[in-house]
């Protein structure tokens, strides 16, 4: 069974350098303390433009893990690919960009996933609340850079 295909997509503008909010989304390891629903995330093996790593996700009654091998540009993007897990497909990108002379970056977050047959009523269950979700991941995110570089943030 085929499950369909899910799309994310957000964006943020942040007061911020994008070197230093890269930062932030590539400590993988300290997820948990700022993600909605990451309940584990362990950094597998990391290299200078490469990282694999294990996230574990819990929600209204289901727990889920995967493993992603992310391709690293310091500053400007981390591409995620996936090695393990519930999905039949799993793709995502965040990419970083300067705007104003360095005084902010734009943020965007796309991720592209179907579940694998057997999933499929958490696939229902997804797609159902998927807008919800992408605002809370993007704004958990903005929310971090905000507690560890202070100022504010808005999404969209």
């Amino acid at each position: 069974m085929v499950c369909r295909m899910t799309k994310l997509k957000r964006s943020a503008v942040l007061p911020y350098a994008a070197d230093d909010v890269y930062r932030i989304v590539n400590d993988v390891a300290r997820y948990p303390e700022f993600l909605p629903w990451c309940v584990s995330a362990v950094v597998l093996a990391a290299e200078p433009a490469a990282m694999e790593a294990r996230l574990t996700v819990a929600a209204k009654g289901f727990k889920e893990s995967f493993t992603t091998r992310n391709l690293l540009e310091p500053g400007r993007a981390i591409r995620l690919d996936l090695v393990d897990g519930p999905f039949s497909h799993f793709k995502g990108e965040w990419r970083f960009s300067e705007f104003g002379g360095g005084g902010g970056c734009r943020v965007e977050l796309d991720l592209n996933f179907a579940f694998k047959g057997a999933r499929r009523l958490l696939s229902r269950a997804v797609a159902r609340s998927v807008g919800t979700m992408a605002n809370a991941v993007m704004d958990a995110f903005c929310h971090r850079a905000h507690d560890q570089l202070g100022a504010s943030c808005g999404s969209k």
